[in-house]
């Protein structure tokens, strides 16, 4: 969807191969609760995201896309407020494939190819970082610390956390086929892809089967049902974790080896374990952190889950134009989590190993009951549609938690049985319901005027007995302006073959993410050395849907008989009602101080643009150009009472973002740098007012901030402060899409499709904390560029050991670290073959009726001034934190019929 579809964003925020997207429809819609779309599968909402608190996943990825039809994306109200409270964040309908009446259909399609990192970091070689690691110390009075061995060893720790060729392959086998009472639909599948991490992977088998019977005219029913079994390997992926994979080997030691022969285990680390071995530096790499390559081959980050879902229906059809239909559906989900720490060295090294084991179990049942009714006249016609919904979500886990283990050999499928000291065990049970009733009603009159009319009254037991039900509403307005008689009259015809305008209006919902919002509640807490139970939340009975009022206007066009088709949108999304933390007085003694209540407003507005172009269309020859473009604008209305802003928590405990008044969600909020002090070699940074401030980086008493007079003058002004902080840039695109162009010749294409966006920042967090890093670990290249000599012009300050928090400003933002988040990336470059039919079934007999091969590259360039991994690659702060590098692949497809 990605650059497909006007107003979507769906980004992958590593390149992680599980890892769940993040989809945005027509912007964020809400500052505290959840943002995805409903995922609608074949009619019936199902569960979305991750289900593992070990390893990435998404049980989006348990629908294996060879077996999806088509996709429709709900993105204004009027469209989506059937589904109501849950349609704040859009809608997304996936329907999959159905048989179809005629003899069995057998296809295999199949691809396979592998990949590799599309960017990875460039970082210091063993001589640079021996360098530039004794120049730190030395500006500190500090001794040497880094030296080369007597191997001369250059260690590039990429090359050991890092899969080669990462393969991915994939299989399915479907049939289909039927009479003009039943019809069958059915498919097998195997997926297996590595990720560029080489602990981090993917398989998938999958089983589907939609089968529909029409006994008579009266009846139909039928099933549609899914079975997947999913293994997600995964591993620690924090952005300034000890043991973290991409955190780990961007600081790791590149003059020391990753293997010793005097350690018992043949690993490199220091002889109490704590920490990745010195090699010949007299000094050990900063925090303890670990050797990654023992911790990636020693831990475990694993989860494996089997998932059904199916959707039984039943339709009746008394008399022409009205009918019945009763559906019921169950998305059951059940999974093991493992983690595992290895006891001898990292992450679970304190606690002398550590074993954590979780049952997972989900179940969404949702039953729905609704009635159409249908009638044409010689002009008009109308629909009418009325229903109930009722739905019960139950959530379940239980775990196990051992540390202190006897041995690694019990380390690494399952808990065992006394092979460990201390035990724990945890648990959760949640669970909620929804009971709606809806109706929608459609009118159109010849084709030329439209009109329809949607009302849900929904219910959710999560909320309080007086505010459990809300109504959400919505409806359209369109003229088809080309089929009046005055337009053909006029010859406007002859011009403009189709111009459609129309308008929307809608309030829809988004639920509370909590299950109980509205109830105050009591948790375990100690007293002394007893056990004992005190207040942990105050429930508020209040508590509301969140609200979403959208406006939608628009037109569509089609002109040059038909080649050419445009669309144009005007949106804007008010959300009210946004749930937010209200502060309240120490002296009441609440728990936390503070009261969610539903006080917050939020506004997205912006402009979708959809151009389909057939430039070219001959007899052997064609070109299409698809091209879509969304400008859009975020912000915040109101907070709680009496705020106007609230910093916003950041990673690695700094804070980076804030929602202010009148300004984008997670504003960047920090520092504006000025650049070096030539004379110097101190960092600068402007003061609100304008005026600038450096850091005077030497030793002793004189170390501090004061005035800086000038960029070139090694005079000191006045002691001073950096000041407050202020907003310096927003991390939402303020415009983005996608563009394609196709091109056919005889049986083969060609399809070169690229996404682009724009109008944001990046904040690039691992070039503060690591490839910048003050401390003895690697850095980026970026160092080699820093101030050495009085009179020196560059934007990288004097090194000086230990000093981050100085030098860097680490735990709030630096705009020297703030960067454009434009790109223009190629997405898709596939090359097909379609073999003839006719000849492909005399020359097999009429076993092969249809054959295509293909070859694609996908994530193959990115155009952009973005210094760091990937400007995609970021938390939806946007924050880029030691992230793993997207994939670069290159695949071979085949799909043959028969």
């Amino acid at each position: 969807m990605a650059g497909r579809v006007s107003g979507v964003q769906a980004v992958s925020s590593s390149g992680l191969v599980s890892e769940a997207p993040r989809i945005r429809i027509r912007g964020v819609n809400s500052l505290t609760q959840g943002r995805d779309p409903l995922i609608v599968l074949d009619g019936v909402p199902t569960f979305s995201g991750s289900n593992s608190s070990v390893a990435a996943n998404n049980v989006l990825a348990d629908i294996n896309p060879a077996d999806i039809e088509s996709y429709e994306v709900l993105k204004d109200g009027a469209a989506a407020a059937i589904y109501g409270s849950r349609a704040s964040n859009g809608v997304i309908l996936i329907t999959t494939k159905k048989g179809k009446t005629g003899k069995l259909n057998v296809n295999y399609d199949m691809y396979m190819g592998f990949g590799n990192a599309f960017r990875i970091p460039q970082l210091l070689g063993a001589a640079d970082f021996i360098t530039v690691s004794n120049e730190k110390l030395n500006n500190a009075n500090l001794p040497n610390g880094a030296f080369a061995d007597a191997a001369n060893t250059n260690t590039n720790w990429f090359d050991n956390i890092f899969n080669k060729n990462p393969f991915v392959q994939s299989h399915t086998v479907s049939a289909n086929g039927g009479s003009d009472k039943s019809t069958y639909y059915m498919s097998i599948s195997y997926l297996s892809q590595d990720g560029i991490v080489r602990t981090n992977y993917n398989r998938r088998y999958s089983f589907r089967a939609n089968m529909e019977h029409r006994p008579n005219r009266f009846f139909k029913f039928g099933n549609n049902i899914t079975l997947t079994r999913t293994e997600d390997n995964d591993q620690n992926n924090g952005g300034n974790a000890l043991s973290g994979a991409m955190a780990g080997a961007m600081r790791a030691l590149p003059n020391v080896g990753v293997y010793s022969t005097t350690h018992p285990t043949g690993y490199n680390i220091t002889t109490d374990n704590a920490a990745l071995g010195s090699g010949a530096n007299t000094r050990v790499i900063e925090n303890n952190y670990t050797n990654i390559a023992y911790v990636l081959d020693k831990n475990i980050f694993n989860n494996q889950r089997t998932r059904v879902i199916t959707n039984l229906f039943l339709d009746i059809t008394p008399v022409k134009g009205i009918s019945f239909r009763t559906q019921a559906s169950v998305d059951y989900q059940t999974g093991v989590d493992f983690q595992s720490y290895d006891k001898v060295h990292g992450d679970g090294r304190s606690a002398g190993g550590t074993i954590f084991q979780q049952s997972l179990q989900s179940t969404l049942l949702t039953w729905q009951n609704y009635a159409t009714f249908n009638k044409s006249y010689k002009r008009p016609t109308a629909t009418l549609v009325v229903g109930t919904e009722m739905s019960r979500e139950l959530v379940q886990n239980f775990n196990g938690r051992a540390s202190t283990v006897s041995d690694p050999f019990f380390q690494t499928n399952n808990l065992i049985t006394n092979t460990y000291v201390n035990q724990f065990s945890g648990g959760f049970y949640g669970k909620r319901g929804f009971q709606s009733y809806f109706g929608r009603f459609n009118y159109d009159f010849d084709s030329r005027y439209f009109f329809q009319f949607t009302l849900r009254r929904d219910g959710l037991g999560s909320l309080s007995e007086e505010n459990r039900y809300g109504n959400f509403f919505g409806g359209s307005l369109g003229w088809r302006i080309s089929e009046e008689k005055w337009w053909k009259q006029t010859g406007l015809n002859r011009f403009i073959d189709e111009l459609k305008f129309r308008g929307s209006y809608a309030e829809v919902g988004n639920a509370p993410g909590d299950r109980f919002p509205y109830l105050s509640t009591y948790g375990a807490a100690p007293y002394g050395g007893v056990s004992g139970l005190a207040a942990n939340v105050s429930g508020n009975t209040s508590i509301l849907w969140e609200t979403a009022k959208k406006i939608n206007y628009g037109f569509d066009m089609a002109f040059w008989n038909n080649r050419v088709n445009l669309s144009v949108d005007i949106f804007k999304n008010k959300n009210d009602n946004l749930l937010l933390d209200a502060l309240q007085p120490p002296s009441l003694g609440i728990p936390g101080n503070r009261i969610t209540k539903n006080i917050g407003e939020m506004e997205n507005k912006g402009v979708e643009i959809e151009l389909g172009v057939l430039l070219v269309k001959g007899k052997a020859f064609t070109w299409r150009t698809d091209i879509n473009f969304t400008s859009a604008k975020n912000k915040v209305l109101a907070l709680a009472e009496g705020q106007t802003e609230v910093t916003v928590a950041g990673p690695n405990n700094g804070t980076f973002n804030i929602l202010r008044l009148n300004n984008p969600i997670n504003a960047y909020y920090g520092y504006t740098y000025a650049g070096v002090n030539s004379a110097n070699g101190n960092p600068m940074w402007y003061k609100k007012d304008g005026s600038m401030v450096q850091y005077n980086n030497v030793p002793g008493a004189a170390a501090g901030y004061y005035f800086a007079i000038n960029k070139d003058d090694p005079n000191l002004g006045v002691a001073t402060t950096l000041g407050e902080r202020y907003i310096v840039g927003s991390p939402l695109p303020t415009w983005y899409g996608g563009f394609s162009n196709t091109f056919t010749y005889n049986q083969f294409s060609l399809d070169v499709f690229f996404r682009y966006s724009g109008g944001n920042y990046v904040y690039n967090l691992s070039r503060q904390e690591v490839w910048n890093s003050q401390g003895f670990v690697n850095n980026g290249i970026e160092v080699l560029n820093r101030w050495k000599t009085p009179g020196q012009v560059t934007d990288v300050p004097k090194l000086y050991y230990g000093r981050d928090n100085q030098v860097n400003l680490n735990g709030q933002l630096n705009t020297r670290f703030l960067e454009k988040g434009d790109f223009l990336r190629l997405q898709n470059l596939v090359i097909s073959y379609n073999v003839d039919s006719k000849r492909l079934e005399t020359a097999t007999n009429g076993i092969v009726k249809t054959m295509r091969w293909y070859v694609q590259g996908q994530n193959l360039f990115i155009w952009t001034k973005y210094k760091g991994i990937d400007p995609e690659n970021t938390l939806e702060t946007g924050i880029d934190n030691a992230s793993v590098p997207q994939l670069r692949s290159f695949t071979f497809g085949l799909n043959v019929g028969f």
